[in-house]
């Protein structure tokens, strides 16, 4: 089975401290966990071993268009215009950047398979395994998750290069998504992923 390394939302906006979302916080959590430094070990064996690599962030366009204005989690990014592609708060963190030939993809939600093509670019759920990192592990590795799995996917989740707004909604998160996927650390993973 080819593994498959997805990054969700490891964006400057989100994970940096001088992002909007990140400093409310999240950048102290993901830096506390070593979020970043876990998932840059992950990507360098991913890319030695020739796993395919998947970044998925949250994005707009100049006008908006997908944001559901209704959400409250969404509503302030339009008028702060944050999270347009080809904005510094848009773009993955330096640390877990994308190389050539990485696949980059944006959606306005949450759900990836609506609005991007991801469905269309992997490979079928017999040939591939995806292992997910991300942010927040609350509501978008959740989403992932249950995406992958809903299409017959195996899914792992990396434990220990996902955070949530809090260590104990990260906790929670991992207790539920147990029921759904493997939870595994990075180490565990860069060596599954080496052999």
């Amino acid at each position: 089975m080819q593994p498959v390394v997805t990054v969700f939302n490891m964006q400057n906006e989100i994970v940096h401290p001088d992002g909007h979302i990140g400093a409310r916080g999240n950048a102290a959590l993901v830096r506390d966990r070593g979020v970043l430094r876990n998932t840059a070990a992950v990507l360098a064996q991913a890319r030695k071993s020739g796993a395919a690599i998947f970044y998925v962030g949250s994005g707009y366009n100049d006008r908006y268009d997908g944001l559901n204005r209704s959400v409250p989690l969404f509503a302030d990014s339009e008028p702060g215009r944050r999270l347009q592609v080809g904005s510094w708060g848009a773009r993955f963190h330096a640390e877990v950047a994308p190389h050539e030939g990485d696949v980059v993809l944006y959606r306005p939600g949450i759900g990836s398979f609506s609005s991007t093509p991801i469905g269309e670019l992997l490979r079928g759920p017999d040939e591939a395994h995806i292992y997910i990192a991300g942010v927040s592990t609350r509501l978008v590795v959740e989403a992932a998750v249950f995406e992958f799995t809903d299409r017959g996917y195996a899914v792992s989740v990396l434990e220990d290069c996902c955070a949530a707004a809090s260590p104990q909604a990260h906790a929670d998160a991992i207790a539920a998504l147990k029921l759904f996927a493997q939870i595994q650390s990075s180490a565990e993973v860069i060596d599954r992923i080496s052999g």
